[in-house]
């Protein structure tokens, strides 16, 4: 990730709020697994919206 250009990122984290979205949509239907995925998937999520401000300053 680090020879990517800011851009690149930029278009990769809509990417996967795109995919964290769609996961959402189907969370009624995960097995437990799924559902433990999910959740691995959201604090991932949360944690780059937290970084996202910094990220931005540099």
């Amino acid at each position: 990730m680090l020879r990517f250009e800011t851009d690149e990122l930029m278009d990769q984290a809509d990417d996967f709020s795109e995919f964290v979205k769609e996961l959402n949509d189907y969370s009624r239907r995960l097995d437990k697994k799924e559902s433990i995925f999910q959740g691995r998937v959201l604090r991932l999520q949360k944690g780059l919206t937290a970084d996202a401000p910094f990220v931005n300053s540099i």
